[in-house]
């Protein structure tokens, strides 16, 4: 049985559940039948379904051991993609949604495609969209209030 794949299974199942449940206590302000519950109750039941498939990896790959290899994992980077995303969330407040995002997601993608050929001009594209879209998505057809900050 394979110890890490059950242990996230585990944690993936008890995120999801408190994520869940805590659902419950959103109040909902939104004027179309989708409200601020909506996202973080699928996020909460999509953690409980993988968590089944790690569960279901973890006993599978009990009955064929297999010899351990060294698996490619580059700290570093998982590291600052961490304190990318604490950042973020930090600076969402007073850069407002779609600044804060649109840094996040191009730093991210520079930080995923690292040691590759570098498009920035695609990615401050792909970032400045995404995040525009999202941001009008949410405001305008969910109606759910999103940071503004330095642009509003």
């Amino acid at each position: 049985m394979n110890k890490k794949l059950m242990g996230l299974g585990v944690f993936s199942f008890l995120f999801g559940l408190v994520l869940f449940l805590l659902t419950f206590q959103i109040k909902d302000f939104a004027a179309i039948g989708v409200g601020a519950k909506f996202f973080p109750r699928i996020a909460g039941f999509g953690f409980i379904i993988l968590s089944l498939v790690f569960l279901l990896q973890a006993f599978a790959k009990s009955n064929t051991e297999q010899p351990k290899t060294k698996q490619n994992c580059n700290t570093p980077a998982v590291l600052l993609s961490m304190f990318l995303l604490i950042v973020y969330l930090a600076a969402i407040s007073s850069l407002g949604y779609i600044i804060a995002s649109t840094l996040y997601i191009f730093l991210q993608i520079r930080l995923l495609h690292k040691g590759q050929t570098q498009h920035y001009l695609q990615y401050a594209l792909l970032s400045v969209i995404s995040a525009t879209v999202t941001y009008l998505l949410f405001v305008k057809v969910f109606g759910v209030m999103i940071p503004a900050g330095l642009l509003g």
